[in-house]
């Protein structure tokens, strides 16, 4: 080789060995980095983003990697995280791979501000996420117990026991593993396909358990479909409650000018449900029934059929349809086909604090009362009709409710029947203007009230033949009195009769 040639041999091999160098150098670099504890503390130091703040971090780059005492503060919303945990395997970003095994969160709590009107009606803007086709994001486990969502009063705070998540991204798709939540009264798990862009269309399935106080546990499992912004959500209830649902649930991301919006129904087979009343139970059963409803928070429309049969009554059909709004509700026509007549009506039901308002308006037409109950099925033979209203306003501190009983009509044990009344409650007073009831040539009247555990009640009773208002009865009775006194009050009366 000539003196030139091995000139430019030796400057290839100085320049190789220079640039093996450097490799090594920056590869000892970024070991040292990624594997030296002081490193990690020096770059959170500079590249930590403003408003976050540790108290104590440990670990290396490499992993695994433990942070304690986390403060977020940014746009007066706070988050705080006891300790935080993390491993992952950097060699996979050698397959353009990031791998994460662990992470682990404690004690999270997060205190949101009050957020004004203008903003929260603002619509959602989702970021559009989209990885580069030959890389990939993979998480084994994510694990975060005891996390408190804490919302300005009124809002009640949103608490989770237990969180666990397995996801992967490839592209613009999220593939979710699984995700499981577990709260005092109730879990959920979800599993499925999110794609993150656009609405981010999705296809999940869903599984959960719901306890409610006092009454029977909820379980089901279902599907939901479609975007983020408008899904349909088709879900199976077991027994005791033997329920499908099936919701398309629209305008979710808050498009402006427009109220989240609903379409959809509840059915059900075979219901069976043991009721809180008072300090006992009863037992409440639907052959079959559906509720449906469509419509917005300002506005919607609503629907029930079902078969109800009540403990120790017989069973009946009802039918309701309405309207509502943010803060009233309208019944535009009910019925319900009980004790072998029917019940019908309407009314509305407004509520803005403190109190509850309503009127309504019922009739009766051809209830056999006797039907109530088997002992009086063979005496007490009734075909009754009625026209009432009731209306009043209920609140915590004070209740007042008119009952006003327009007309009774019909007959009793084939005797001719009518009466009118009216009875007033106003907390725990009653008040009876007058009421009146007429049985074939029987007839009683009582008016009076019951103030302050106060008796003072006038009643007259005439009756040509007794037995025309109670069987097993006769003769001819008049009689008048009072009832008055406080607590167990005393009965005057002046009575005469004939062959009683």
């Amino acid at each position: 080789m000539s003196r030139a040639g091995r000139a430019i041999a030796r400057i290839i091999r100085y320049i190789l060995w220079s640039v093996a160098a450097l490799i090594a150098a920056v590869a000892l670099t970024v070991l040292f980095i990624f594997n030296s504890p002081q490193a990690l503390r020096y770059l959170f130091s500079r590249f930590a983003p403003a408003g976050l703040t540790v108290k104590n971090i440990s670990g290396t780059l490499a992993g695994p990697l433990r942070m304690e005492g986390i403060v977020y503060d940014r746009a007066g919303n706070r988050v705080r995280i006891a300790a935080l945990g993390m491993d992952w395997r950097p060699a996979e970003l050698l397959s353009l791979r990031f791998h994460i095994t662990r992470i682990t969160i404690t004690k999270m709590q997060v205190l949101a501000k009050k957020t004004g009107t203008a903003r929260a009606r603002r619509p959602v803007r989702l970021p559009q996420l989209r990885l580069p086709p030959f890389f990939s994001l993979t998480l084994d486990k994510l694990t975060a117990e005891d996390v408190r969502y804490l919302r300005p009063p009124p809002g009640k705070p949103v608490i989770l026991d237990r969180l666990t998540l397995g996801a992967g991204m490839r592209g613009g798709t999220l593939i979710i593993r699984y995700m499981n939540a577990l709260a005092p009264r109730y879990a959920i798990g979800v599993s499925g396909r999110v794609m993150t862009i656009g609405d981010y269309p999705l296809t999940l399935r869903t599984n959960w358990a719901f306890a409610p106080e006092k009454y029977p546990r909820a379980e089901g499992s279902g599907t939901a479909a479609g975007t983020l912004d408008r899904m349909r959500i088709m879900e199976a209830v077991k027994p005791p409650y033997n329920a499908r649902v099936d919701f398309i649930i629209a305008n979710l991301l808050r498009r402006p000018g427009r109220q989240i919006e609903w379409d959809g129904s509840i059915s059900w087979r075979r219901l069976r449900l043991k009721m809180p009343a008072g300090r006992k139970t009863k037992t409440i059963e639907s052959r079959r029934g559906e509720l449906s409803s469509k419509g917005n928070r300002g506005a919607y429309s609503f629907g029930l059929d079902a078969d109800v049969s009540l403990e120790n009554a017989p069973p009946f059909r009802t039918v309701v349809k309405g309207t509502g709004g943010t803060n009233a509700l309208r019944v535009d026509s009910f019925a319900a086909h009980v004790i072998g007549g029917k019940l019908q009506g309407s009314g509305r039901l407004s509520w803005r604090k403190p109190s509850v308002r309503f009127a309504f308006k019922i009739a009766g037409r051809r209830l056999n009362t006797a039907l109530l109950s088997r002992k009086l099925k063979r005496k007490w033979k009734t075909r009754v009709n009625f026209a009432a209203g009731v209306s009043g306003a209920i609140s915590k501190a004070r209740r007042d409710i008119d009952v006003d009983i327009k007309s009774i009509d019909g007959t009793l044990r084939g005797y001719p029947l009518s009466g009118a009344g009216r009875i007033r409650m106003k907390d725990h007073d009653y008040f009876i203007p007058a009421f009146s009831l007429r049985s074939g040539t029987a007839r009683i009247f009582a008016s009076g009230s019951l103030v302050n555990r106060r008796w003072d009640l006038d009643w007259r009773l005439n009756a040509k033949n007794l037995g025309e208002m109670l069987p097993n009865a006769g003769g001819r009775l008049s009689a008048r009195g009072t009832l008055k006194g406080r607590g167990k009050p005393v009965v005057t009366a002046r009575i005469a009769g004939r062959g009683v």
